[in-house]
């Protein structure tokens, strides 16, 4: 089975996350946290700055590695690495629509996630006090 290896981002802004919904076949309607493909020559850290900023216009100025989750879809394997990005004054710039939403703890599973992220969401949900204690951010 093929492995493809990703990042995703899960942007903190003002006690909620960035959820972004998924356009193509691969999940159309189903939400996931911003990011994407590893590509060639480059780190996990990289990567998910360089999708954040091409595919939602957001320069990562802070990032933490969180954990890598693995994920057997019927068609490939998924690695993708986490990252925590903290950022301040985004949600001004980028405001709830069809696309993307902002997400607080209780309402993290409002939302149809693709199967991988729904994993991150629980994640989240359970430890949310922890990955965005105010030493974190």
């Amino acid at each position: 089975m093929e492995t493809i290896r990703a990042v995703c981002a899960i942007i903190y802004c003002d006690g909620k996350v960035l959820a972004t919904k998924r356009a193509d076949a691969a999940g159309p309607g189903c939400w996931e946290f911003a990011g994407g493909k590893i590509e060639a020559g480059e780190t996990p850290e990289q990567a998910c700055r360089r999708e954040l900023l091409e595919e939602q216009g957001i320069a990562l100025q802070v990032l933490w590695y969180l954990d890598t989750l693995e994920h057997d879809y019927p068609e490939f394997h998924l690695s993708m690495d986490m990252f925590v990005a903290p950022l301040s004054g985004v949600r001004d710039r980028i405001a709830d629509d069809e696309d993307r939403r902002w997400l607080s703890q209780d309402a993290l599973l409002d939302v149809a996630w693709l199967p991988a992220d729904e994993r991150i969401a629980h994640i989240l949900g359970t430890m949310w006090d922890q990955l965005f204690a105010e030493e974190h951010l």
